[in-house]
Formats: structure tokens, sequence, C-alpha cells
């Protein structure tokens, strides 16, 4: 009989081992941990459905398709979804996460294709610019080149010029002898 009563005692010490143990009570967990988090990607709407929102949507099903034969389309598209929808994955959800990602590229095409174009007519202006530019270059070496030879001839005449007044100064001064001595034959005379 004691043996039965010791195991008995070994019973009774191991619920006070365990009372006397500071484990958690259910008031000490923080319930936020067990509600979904807003911020998690969920597929479809997991209240109404019996099926499991999990974070499997397009992007995933894409690179499971990328990773399948290509052949035989009828055959792998039912596999695939009757194998997601043994998983509990909704393929409506994620038709849904498709056209959503569809609309969300045609906006980023199209906002693309808008700063395209303003690019391009930024770039007709530059260009335009460019080409004004070059004209009033033309336009100004033209001038400049007409202007040189302006200067050019001037010079070329200046040389000619500047020989006729040394041939006067000489005349000057033959008129200056030429004077003073008919002044002294004069004064001689008189």
């Amino acid at each position: 009989m004691k043996l039965f009563s010791r195991g008995q005692q070994d019973e009774a010490n191991k619920d006070e081992d365990i009372d006397e143990a500071n484990l958690p009570k259910r008031s000490d967990f923080d319930e936020s941990l067990f509600e979904e988090d807003p911020f998690t990607p969920t597929i479809g709407n997991a209240q109404t459905s019996n099926v499991r929102s999990v974070p499997y949507g397009i992007k995933n099903t894409i690179e499971l398709m990328r990773k399948l034969p290509k052949d035989n389309n009828e055959v792998v598209v039912t596999v695939v979804k009757q194998t997601l929808e043994s998983m509990n994955i909704g393929v409506a959800d994620i038709v849904k996460d498709a056209e959503n990602k569809e609309i969300r590229i045609r906006q980023q095409h199209k906002a693309l294709e808008q700063e395209v174009k303003s690019l391009e007519l930024k770039i007709s202006q530059r260009n335009q610019q460019m080409a004004d530019l070059m004209e009033d270059l033309k336009e100004t070496i033209n001038v400049r080149e007409r202007l040189q030879l302006a200067i050019d001839i001037e010079e070329k005449n200046k040389p000619k010029e500047a020989a006729k007044p040394a041939s006067s100064q000489k005349k000057s001064d033959a008129d200056t002898k030429i004077s003073a001595k008919v002044s002294s034959e004069l004064k001689a005379e008189s």
C-alpha cells in the first residue's frame, strides 16, 4: 500500500510546484497578438468565406506559372486552380488581385507616358533653342567677317594715305625753302 500512497504524495508535490511557478495567466496575454494585423495583405474576406486568408496573390501565382510548362495550357491551369483551392486559397481572390494590379500598371504606364511627353516637349524646345543659337552664331560670324573686311580694306588704304602725307611734308619743306629763298631775294633787292 505504501507504494500507492507515495505516488499520491508525488502527485500532490507536482501540483504544488506547478501552482508555485509563475506561469502567465490568460489576462497576461495581449489580445492583439491573436487579432488579424490590418497591415498584413490578405486575399478576399476571411469572415464571409471558409477560404483561408493568406498573403498569396497574383505575384506568387505569376512566379508559379513561370515555372510550369507552357504547352497544354488547359491542363496546367486546371491543376493550378485545384491545387490552390485544395490549400484553401481562393482563385477568384487572385483574379481580383490581378485586376487591381492591371489597374495599377496602367496608371503607372499612363504617368510614364505623360512624363515622356513632357520630356519630349522639353527636348523639342531645347532643340529649337539650339537651332536659334546656331542661326544667331552664323549671322554673328557673317557680320563679324564683313566688319573685319572693312577694317582690312581701310588698313590697305592707310599705307597709301600715309605715303601721301610724307610726300606732302616734303612738298611743304620745299615750299618753305622756296618761300625763304624768295623772301631773302626780295630783301636783297630792296
